[in-house]
């Protein structure tokens, strides 16, 4: 498992543990550290390697702990007949997908670390080859029909006379449609995303970032110098930036950025000599005008949500664990054919956006269709030295009259007070969505809430087997309920329980 811990202000690590194996590594240049023993390596962004018995029972667990510098891409394979594991460093495709970026629809070829990669313009197609990396991603051929694209075709490629042999590459082929060319495509990269535009101009020059839960930074670099002037509207929570037309290019358009600084952004273009870059702030957030000078080619302000930044829930984590994932799909629906696996995962993201919005450090276990092993779950948890531990589910049963919200916990330990999390959380779902109580059940033998080490539950959200919860369930409207009952009964918990 990868855990990135620089997102709290920590290293990255990636962790293997190994089950039904001893650690007997003769080597001397590890030394002993506590009850395990470590290299020091600090290179190709390696800081240093760490083995330890991790577990003795039951499983016989050998744990190899990477510490990295930087965020890595990384694939894992296992050789039979030398009967060793290999890990190389390496960045991975591991999505593709079309959405809005930057007020333009592009391509998102989504990496696990900052990408470098080349482009090829062969005439009807473009070529996007993606250096010293493996593909993770199981759709090699998407049809798109649109945006001047027919399709997207993706395969680990092997090199050819433009590559050496051993190079990895993975290749994505945009097949464009008839009339199209080179002359109508733009590539760029944000942080760990490749995005490439078709017959859609994004905005350049203008470059938004999110830092942390509660930070961003806007940055604004026109094409020569020149005077820009700033003004905040009292009582309206309104930035009005005017930026000369003749120092850059943008575009009349409406950013909805929605995180915890800004809600939106409107860029107004009617003025004959200057544009209107007009910011709305969420509430709770101040803004600091960073540039050095007031003649400039880059405007640099920087967004703080002091609410946010001063929350009593400050530094406390939540680990989110969407149910199912990848290969395992979970229960799934027989009139609407929806899947828990899905369910699961929207409204994780839902919770975390209210968590993040609150003041809490979050984790999700998996942020997209990703299969992740049981005892990966609550190990992820318990590295972070998470606060509390959610695991969001959805039921089923043969018989299609049941109906209702459950909360499953682990009663069997006195160090953690999980049934009267259960409870408290159990509560407000019953309460938001007016759902039949089915109360707390004591499942002391299920992985993710035996294995943790923090409060614990897992939570039933509805019975997608009952016609009138299926239909429920299947609203975005329901799904956000869903999410906003569990973050009342975690906030409350936290209130009453573990701040108290």
């Amino acid at each position: 498992m990868y855990l990135p811990g620089s997102k709290f202000g920590g290293n990255d690590r990636l962790i293997l543990d190994i089950p039904n194996a001893d650690l007997k590594i003769n080597d001397s240049s590890f030394i002993k550290d506590g009850k395990g023993i470590r290299k020091k390596v600090y290179d190709n962004g390696i800081m240093a390697i760490r083995a330890s018995n991790f577990e003795t029972t039951p499983r016989n667990v050998t744990r190899i702990v990477i510490d990295l510098a930087m965020p890595r891409g990384y694939d894992i394979s296992f050789d039979k007949d030398s009967n060793k594991i290999k890990v190389d460093f390496l960045n991975t495709v591991k999505n593709i997908k079309l959405e809005e970026r930057n007020n333009a629809e592009a391509v998102v070829i989504q990496t696990d670390e900052v990408p470098v990669y080349n482009v090829m313009d062969l005439g009807d197609r473009v070529v996007v080859d993606v250096l010293n990396s493996k593909l993770k991603f199981n759709n090699n051929k998407i049809s798109v029909g649109k945006n001047g694209i027919k399709r997207i075709r993706t395969a680990q490629f092997k090199p050819d006379q433009n590559y050496d042999k051993d190079d990895k590459i993975v290749r994505v082929v945009l097949d464009l449609e008839e009339g199209q060319s080179f002359k109508n495509v733009f590539v760029d990269h944000e942080g760990m995303d490749i995005l490439v535009y078709v017959n859609d101009k994004p905005l350049q020059g203008f470059n938004y970032k999110k830092e942390t839960i509660n930070s961003s930074t806007l940055k604004i670099s026109l094409e020569k110098e020149g005077k820009y002037n700033i003004d905040y509207v009292d009582n309206s929570n309104l930035i009005i930036l005017k930026v000369p037309k003749d120092k850059i290019e943008l575009a009349n358009a409406q950013l909805n950025m929605n995180d915890n600084m800004i809600e939106k952004i409107d860029i107004d273009d009617k003025d004959s000599d200057y544009y209107y870059i007009n910011i709305k702030l969420k509430d709770g957030t101040d803004y600091v005008d960073k540039t050095k000078y007031s003649v400039t080619d880059e405007i640099i302000i920087k967004f703080e949500n002091k609410k946010i930044k001063n929350s009593k829930y400050k530094g406390k984590m939540v680990v989110i664990d969407a149910g199912h994932g990848g290969k395992d799909p979970g229960a799934h629906s027989s009139r609407l054919n929806l899947q828990e696996k899905e369910l699961a995962l929207d409204t994780a993201i839902r919770l975390n956006k209210l968590l993040e919005e609150a003041g809490f450090n979050t984790f999700m276990t998996r942020e997209d269709d990703t299969y992740i092993g049981l005892y990966e779950r609550p190990s992820m948890a318990n590295e972070l030295n998470a606060d509390a531990f959610v695991s969001i589910h959805y039921n089923w049963h043969p018989n299609k009259k049941v109906s209702g919200v459950q909360v499953l916990y682990n009663g069997d330990d006195p160090t953690r007070d999980n049934k009267t999390f259960a409870r408290i959380v159990k509560n407000e779902m019953v309460k938001e969505l007016n759902a039949v109580d089915r109360g707390i059940v004591h499942r002391p033998k299920l992985v993710v809430i035996r294995e943790t080490k923090m409060p614990a539950i897992l939570a039933e959200m509805a019975f997608i087997s009952n016609p009138t919860e299926e239909a429920k369930v299947a609203t975005q409207e329901y799904r956000q309920k869903c999410a906003k009952a569990l973050f009342d009964g975690i906030k409350r918990y936290f209130d009453e329980v573990l701040l108290k």
